[in-house]
């Protein structure tokens, strides 16, 4: 009984200070960032996916096959990644990695995907809850059949349990946008 006294003492001991220890102090260089990444927050999760595509400017749309990703906190929370997890019937995947630059106030993505082998890079702000990207000041365009040159914007509800992707094409060098693509989320875990 003395023996069960004394453990259960130096483990409540024990277990208060580990509660009393502070936080790990995150260095100065990395507060900025980690700030502004932490409003990314609600896009960490299971998802599911479920693509539309508009071939005419969003008149008409076609469903595309459901996707389970996942986003994830990586490098210490400084990175977003995002992935297609298991299999599904999806033309192309993509793996998106997403980070905050706090010398150019900019969110950057790079977005690789399986089909072409492109890596697109998009920068960008928060506006209204709203991660707002496009690929205009890297170039980063994807080279159509006809000859032209096709930018995108991004436009990233941050909400949970269920958001919404928008992506817009430009052949103008964005001083006009049409829908290609919505994304819609729903929060699995």
């Amino acid at each position: 009984m003395v023996r069960t006294l004394i453990f259960a003492s130096m483990m409540l001991l024990a277990l208060t200070s580990l509660a009393l220890e502070p936080e790990a102090e995150v260095p100065l260089s990395s507060a900025k960032p980690l700030a502004m990444m932490g409003k990314l927050e609600p896009l960490i999760g299971t998802w599911a996916l479920t693509r539309k595509i508009t071939e005419d400017g969003g008149q008409t749309w076609q469903d595309s096959t459901v996707s389970k990703i996942q986003v994830r906190a990586r490098q210490n929370g400084m990175l977003l990644e995002e992935a297609a997890v298991g299999e599904d019937d999806s033309v192309f995947h993509v793996v998106v990695l997403l980070s905050y630059d706090q010398y150019q106030f900019v969110f950057r993505q790079a977005a690789i995907e399986d089909y072409w082998g492109l890596m697109d890079v998009s920068e960008g702000t928060i506006e209204d809850d709203v991660l707002i990207m496009d690929n205009l000041e890297s170039k980063t365009f994807y080279p159509m059949d006809n000859g032209r040159l096709r930018a995108l914007r991004i436009r990233v509800e941050l909400t949970t349990p269920s958001r919404t992707s928008y992506i817009d094409e430009s052949y103008d060098r964005g001083h006009t946008w049409a829908p290609l693509f919505e994304l819609h989320y729903r929060l699995i875990n």
